[in-house]
């Protein structure tokens, strides 16, 4: 009989044994769970809010774009059967220049190009130039090339289309005011991402601008630094000037009257959808705690402790035994 008791006392050693074990895998599971979930959300955060390269692009309608030019050889203009006034003491002292003639500006050179509406004339183009330096640039021609002075106006007939590239910093359109009769007519700012670890892109935001917006690209929200950019404007003689902007900024800012300015930059709920990265890591978070889940379940069915009901049944049996 003395031995009869051996399997009641080694059951109940193993029983306490897993009832511990049952606790230390309760609390590395949850422990576990947290560890998980810190990295996987932490990680999440991370490429939600991590900068991006951003390709901003401006497209639409205006009357006026300003452009300060930079150091390119984009920046060449067909100025053929344009008029040059370099001269503004006097405005009849005026050169008309021959068929492929072209302006190519110097660094930090200011071009103004304004649209001018008449009713009986073909419309023209003014374009300004200023500089700070010596001079804004030359032109060449198919037998010289023209010094040009520190201010310079070109006007161009419309009569036929042109298409006038662009590399600086570039302001589109002008805030309405006293003295000002050309304004930004229409357009649209996008803002196209690239995903976190792959070369493809989405448009992040699109965004619509009213008749009479003042918009420039820039390296921050913070400070007052305008970002280079690339585009072209496209002129015909029945339309305003059609243009397109592309440029890497982290910000559009518009000024709009009536209002104080404000950035257009781009926001983080489109990475939620269309980078696949965070997907990938919603669904590894899923199947960790799906898979966590599991194993308490499985933990639950081994190492429960039993009922009172088993404990008598288990009673009961040992006691009936001879």
């Amino acid at each position: 009989m003395k031995y009869a008791a051996l399997p009641i006392k080694l059951f109940s050693l193993i029983s306490g044994r897993l009832r511990v074990k049952k606790i230390e895998i309760t609390n590395l599971s949850f422990f576990m769970k947290l560890f998980l979930l810190s990295i996987v959300v932490g990680s999440i955060g991370y490429i939600l809010i991590s900068d991006r390269e951003n390709i901003f692009t401006v497209r639409g309608e205006t009357e006026n774009i300003t452009i300060v030019f930079s150091n390119d050889n984009l920046n060449q203009w067909d100025l053929s059967d344009a008029t040059l006034l370099l001269d503004i003491t006097a405005p009849d002292d005026l050169v008309t220049l021959p068929i492929d003639s072209f302006f190519m500006p110097n660094v930090d050179t200011t071009a103004r190009v304004v649209i001018r509406n008449q009713e009986s004339k073909p419309s023209q183009l003014i374009i300004t130039l200023e500089s700070d330096g010596k001079s804004v640039g030359e032109i060449e021609t198919a037998d010289k090339v023209i010094q040009l002075p520190r201010y310079a106006e070109i006007t161009i007939d419309i009569n036929q289309s042109r298409v006038l590239p662009l590399d600086g910093y570039i302001r589109v359109g002008e805030d309405v005011g006293l003295g000002v009769d050309s304004l930004l007519l229409s357009g649209e700012v996008s803002i196209v991402e690239k995903q976190f670890f792959r070369e493809e892109r989405y448009v992040a935001t699109e965004h619509k601008l009213d008749t009479g917006d003042r918009v420039e690209l820039h390296n921050s929200v913070d400070i007052d630094s305008l970002a280079k950019a690339k585009g072209f404007i496209r002129i015909t003689s029945s339309n305003p000037l059609a243009f397109t902007i592309h440029g890497e900024a982290k910000a559009v800012k518009v000024h709009r009257l009536g209002s104080n300015s404000y950035h257009i930059t781009p926001s983080i709920w489109p990475r939620i959808t269309n980078d696949p990265i965070i997907a990938a890591f919603s669904s590894l978070l899923a199947i960790i705690f799906l898979l966590l889940e599991f194993a308490d379940l499985i933990g639950k069915l081994l190492f429960s402790p039993r009922t009172a009901d088993e404990k008598d049944d288990e009673s009961s049996s040992i006691a009936k035994k001879p």
